[in-house]
């Protein structure tokens, strides 16, 4: 068994080595992280519009992408995330 250090904890409880978006290396916690945070976001929007939470995740189409980077602007995200070929992307904020 692989051992982390104290510090780190996955943010969901999926096996480390899934292949990541369009690879076969394992998600970074990074990735893990934000698509846990876009993934709360999303339910938030469902919830608010009385929609089953069923497919939250792989919805593409019900919550507008502008109204995700405002919850994460909002929330103080340093990030933003975008679609390309039908998968969230996210990309850090460029610090002024």
């Amino acid at each position: 068994m692989k051992e982390h250090s104290a510090h780190m904890r996955w943010p969901y409880f999926e096996p480390i080595a899934e292949p990541g978006r369009g690879g076969d290396a394992p998600d970074t916690p990074q990735y893990m992280a934000r698509r846990l945070t876009l993934e709360v976001l999303k339910r938030r929007y469902f919830r608010l519009k009385y929609l089953p939470l069923d497919d939250v995740w792989w919805d593409r189409k019900v919550v507008p992408l502008p109204w995700l980077n405002e919850q994460l602007k909002a929330d103080g995200h340093q990030w933003r995330a975008s679609i390309v070929a039908d998968e969230y992307e996210f990309r850090d904020v460029a610090k002024n």
